[in-house]
């Protein structure tokens, strides 16, 4: 594993804390760091100093001492002092004895570093004896800048430590990278966020508990029980929020809760409804004994005039309809004769009028065909003036996409050249109008043109002059030689100096006349420049001038094609101005307000109305036979009504009769609906008795139901109903104590003090029993609205528990292949001792942890099944009912599905065979194993906690940094170096102490290791404050 993937150690440093003044250590590449020394030197008091101290900020004794136990491994994340322990922090930082200091403020921090960010993990603190007052602050630094090392400033010049305050304005200039901390708790909660990427701080004081325990000799003593380890292998597994399983707990206790309001709703239903029953059918027995006799006889007698008059009435009936058929047939013949003598009137006038509309009929058909073919002429206009439309859209079309991939291409080509500083041509292109610039740049570009070639030409000029300059300059120093060589002597000294003169004179104003000739030539170079100024740009880039050209091709061309498009569009448009003028002329000469389907309907009208009109030959016969039967029918009226007026005279007789009897009856009538009234809440569901004929029919059909259900009985009977007591004295559903917790104190109050009534012959309850049951029934109707509700919620919050526990418990097993492989590395010799890890259901079928770890199930009944069993388990526990923190902690006990499962500790011992393996437990590791098995099995296993800890850290550097007090002092050299080499392959990097001679344990393959030597003062009982050396032993490659 590439350690720099995490957060390693880099160096340690300690300011005016414990016995040194200043201290730094450099740890190897791994992070790895060993203090040596003999005994009681400080080696485990300077490792102190930093871990775990830096790891959670806890400064209680226990950062400090050596465990006393591991019983309390899966419970204590904050550590409290202890008055047992030796050391403190203030001894830690002052130092003990009599030369221990006053007063001192002093820091401790480590620098690490991965391959993304560096770290410093630190505290700070002043400490004055018997001073009540602690000053202690924390301080975090992270920086992605690897390459430029964090300058912390803790000391001032005198290298005294700084209080708070001056730390803080010291090192301002890291700005937001510095955090600093009052609380040991805020620091641990800024760390594990920021440094290891844990939720919150209680992984990291979890993780912290782990580590105190790894640092601590107690492991390898022999007397620590190994339960506690496995307990907390358990424990340290990523499990599901405790959130989402209080949900899922507390969703089914819900659904429980209302289930039982919906049971006692229902039961509460139906003893209404037994009591609406009985009130009905005994109160029935009543009412046919004490009521319906009498009444039935009287009715007898009534029924008997009734029919005489009903016959009458019948037979009334029957001489009314004759009566009424033979006054419709008067009516009608009388009718029938007015219309003939009407039809007569106007028979003479119908062929006149029959003429007329044919006559209508032939103008209206010529105005039809002349508009039709109006229409049709328009028709034929419209459709040239769409064509010519549809051109004129698709030459502009045309004319729009010509700009739009060759002009717009070319405007942005001309814009490119012209922001190489060309103002002269960006003014040009400045212009709305492309074929006004089109004339300004075929223009500029002769100007730039024969610009162009005046400069080049001159600048030709200039080459050759800048030639004769170098020629004669090259005579003049050519002559000047030849004097040299010819004038020799001191005879010639004076004719030497004079020739030497003059020729440089000669030349130099051969030089000087070209020189200025040069120069009139480069004032018209900058006269040229200065009437073009773009042409200096074009100078340095010449194929500006070539780009520029060939887009003055190229947007001739453009233009050339725009103006034949436009051309056709002036074409199109004159067209279309003639037709639509041609349209407007035809239009006016149309009727506006014409109609077809109108003008149609109006000839077929006439038509049909020239049809109608028929002569009638035979009208004069049909009027004498009208007549005739007219008479007739008057004759036929007189008779009949002579027999209705004895008949209604019979009726009266029968009536009068009737009408004593009515009497009798309407009394018994009046008593019996008033007490069906009254009785008409207890009816059954859709039974209508609102007269006494429903009341007999009813009792014909129900004789025997009635008289089994006496009278006398009922009040008793309601009583048992509303409540009675089973032989525990208690009626779980009792009437009045269901309406009582519902809310409903009059209905239950009614139901305890009076229970029953009477009104007028009847024996009924004393509430309004109907009000009961709608009261009820709306409560279960909202009850299982409520319920079907927290069912879905339910059904949702089991299925994101379910899909929880089986990523957790997938994630269980699969990653102890990863664990057994690690630990079996630092061990591949066959006489090695080894460990192995084993994962086995133990409050769950095998089942169940079998269909979770199974990807490609779709449906998963074990499982499913387990967790309803606990879900209903958990829910009906009548001992939680009313301690929500109780009920929580089981639903935790048995909804974790890390408790489903048991961690063994499986080890080979040296002499056993490569297959063969014990497990680990209390037995063996405080009597069954050598020395170096339960160093091993104690310590390994124990690793593996903060492994599965940190393997739930969010952020991939997160530091792996363990401390191992008297490292491997159980082990032989060769099982030492295959533990360090074990640890290594667990990703974590080390502190470790042991005692001089004892280093080569720590030599192993792949693990890099830096070694120092702790040395005390040899002078230590003058009550003087004397400072620990330390110095490097050795380095491990």
């Amino acid at each position: 594993m590439n350690l720099f993937q995490h957060l390693v150690p880099t160096s340690f440093h300690l300011r005016q804390f414990n016995k040194y003044v200043k201290l730094d250590l450099s740890a190897s590449k791994a992070g790895n760091i060993t203090f040596i020394g003999e005994n009681a030197v400080g080696k485990t008091t300077l490792a102190n100093c930093f871990f775990p101290m830096l790891i959670d900020g806890a400064i209680s004794t226990p950062s400090f001492n050596a465990a006393k136990g591991i019983d309390k491994l899966n419970q204590d994340i904050n550590p409290r002092n202890s008055a047992r322990d030796t050391r403190n922090f203030e001894s830690m930082l002052l130092g003990w004895g009599a030369g221990a200091m006053k007063v001192r403020t002093g820091y401790s921090y480590i620098n690490l570093q991965s391959d993304t960010r560096q770290i410093i993990l630190g505290l700070g603190a002043t400490r004055i004896v018997g001073d009540n007052k602690k000053p202690t602050w924390w301080f975090i630094v992270i920086s992605d800048e690897l390459d430029k090392p964090i300058n912390l400033v803790t000391t001032d010049q005198f290298d005294q430590g700084l209080n708070k305050e001056d730390f803080i304005q010291a090192n301002k200039s890291l700005e937001d990278k510095l955090t600093v901390f009052d609380r040991a708790l805020d620091y641990r909660e800024f760390a594990a966020q920021k440094v290891y990427g844990f939720t919150d701080g209680e992984t990291l004081g979890k993780l912290a508990n782990v580590y105190r325990l790894l640092a601590s000799p107690i492991l390898t003593a022999g007397s620590a029980r190994f339960t506690p380890i496995r307990d907390s292998l358990k424990n340290a597994q990523e499990g599901i929020d405790a959130d989402l399983i209080n949900k899922v707990a507390n969703s089914q206790r819900e659904v429980n809760r209302m289930n039982g309001v919906l049971e006692h709703l229902k039961s509460g239903q139906k003893r209404l409804d037994k009591i609406k029953q009985e009130i009905f059918w005994r109160n029935l027995n009543h009412l046919n004994e004490v009521l319906l006799d009498p009444y039935t006889e009287n009715y007898h007698d009534f029924a008997s005039e009734q029919i005489k008059v009903e016959q009458a009435q019948e037979k009334l009936k029957e001489l009314n309809y004759s009566q009424q058929k033979l006054n419709d047939q008067l009516k009608s013949t009388n009718t029938h004769l007015d219309d003939l003598r009407f039809q007569k009137a106007e028979q003479k006038t119908s062929i006149e009028l029959k003429s007329f509309l044919n006559g209508q009929i032939v103008t209206q058909n010529q105005q039809l065909t002349t508009f039709q073919k109006q229409q049709d002429q328009l028709n034929e206009l419209y459709h040239r003036l769409d064509k010519i439309t549809d051109q004129l859209k698709e030459s502009l079309n045309v004319e729009k996409n010509i700009r739009v991939t060759e002009l717009d291409p070319l405007k942005e080509k001309l814009q490119s050249i012209t922001s190489q500083n060309l103002s002269t041509l960006e003014k040009l292109l400045a212009t709305d109008d492309i074929f006004e610039f089109a004339a300004y740049l075929k223009t500029y570009l002769n100007q730039i043109k024969d610009a162009n070639n005046q400069y080049q030409s001159i600048n030709q000029t200039i080459t050759k002059l800048g030639l004769n300059v170098n020629f004669v300059e090259e005579m003049k120093n050519q002559m000047e030689q030849q004097i040299n060589e010819r004038l020799q002597g001191p005879l010639s000294n004076r004719a030497h100096n004079r020739l030497i003169e003059d020729n440089r004179n000669i030349h130099d104003a051969g030089t000087s006349k070209i020189n200025d000739q040069n120069q009139d030539l480069l004032n018209e170079q900058k006269e040229i420049i200065y009437n073009h100024p773009d042409l200096t740009v074009m100078i340095k880039h010449p194929e500006l001038l070539t780009s520029l050209d060939q887009a003055n091709k190229d947007l001739s061309g453009v233009l050339n094609k725009i103006k034949q498009y436009q051309e056709q569009q002036n074409t199109l448009k004159s067209e279309q101005n003639n037709l639509n003028k041609l349209i407007d002329n035809l239009k006016n000469q149309m009727p506006a307000d014409l109609e077809v389907s109108e003008l149609k309907n109006s000839i077929m009208n006439l038509k049909e109305k020239a049809a109608s009109l028929k002569d009638n030959p035979e009208i004069d016969q049909a009027l004498d036979d009208a007549e005739k039967r007219y008479h007739d029918y008057r004759e036929q009226q007189q008779n009949l009504i002579q027999t209705i007026n004895e008949t209604q005279a019979e009726m009266k007789a029968a009536q009068l009769q009737m009408n004593r009897l009515k009497q009798k009856l309407t009394v018994l009538n009046a008593v019996i609906e008033l007490d069906l009234k009254n009785l008409s809440p207890y009816f059954p569901n859709e039974l209508q008795l609102a007269t006494v004929d429903d009341l007999l029919n009813f009792v014909k059909q129900h004789r025997s139901e009635i008289k089994n259900n006496n009278f006398a009985d009922l009040s008793g009977i309601i009583s048992h109903l509303i409540h009675h007591n089973d032989q525990n004295g208690v009626d779980r559903n009792a009437l009045d104590t269901i309406f009582e917790e519902r809310g409903q104190g009059e209905i239950a109050s009614a139901m305890r003090q009076q229970r029953t009534t009477t009104k007028n012959d009847l024996t009924v309850v004393a509430f309004d029993l109907n009000q009961a049951l709608n009261f009820l029934h709306a409560d279960e109707v909202g009850v299982i609205k409520a319920l079907r509700t927290l069912e879905t919620g339910n059904d949702v919050s089991q299925k994101a528990y379910e899909a929880a526990a089986i990523n957790r418990i997938t994630e269980q097993y699969n990653v102890i292949k990863e664990y057994n492989q690690i630990l079996n590395e630092g061990a591949e010799n066959a006489q090695s001792i080894k460990l192995k890890v084993e994962l086995k259901p133990s409050t769950v079928l095998e089942k169940v942890i079998e269909e979770a770890c199974d990807p490609e199930l779709v449906e998963r009944p074990a499982l499913q099944a387990e967790i309803q069993q606990r879900l209903r388990r958990l829910a009906n526990n009548t001992d939680l009912a009313d301690d929500d923190e109780a009920f929580n902690e089981q639903a935790q006990e048995l909804l974790d599905p890390r408790q489903w499962s048991n961690f063994r500790i499986l080890i080979k011992r040296r002499q056993n065979n490569e297959d063969e393996y014990e497990e680990v437990d209390d037995k063996f590791v405080q009597s069954g194993g050598s020395g170096a098995e339960k160093a091993q099995a104690m310590v390994l296993p124990l690793l593996l906690v903060p492994k599965m800890l940190l393997q739930q850290a969010n952020l991939k550097d997160a530091p792996y940094l363990v401390m191992f007090d008297e490292f491997a002092d159980k082990l032989d050299p060769e099982t030492a170096k295959s533990f360090a080499q074990t640890i290594s392959h667990f990703g974590f990097s080390f502190i470790a102490t042991m005692p001089n001679g004892a280093q080569n344990k720590i030599l192993a393959d792949g693990v890099e290791n830096i070694a120092y030597e702790v040395i005390a003062p040899t002078q230590t009982n003058d009550g003087k404050f004397h400072l620990n050396n330390v110095y490097p032993a050795l380095i491990w490659r």
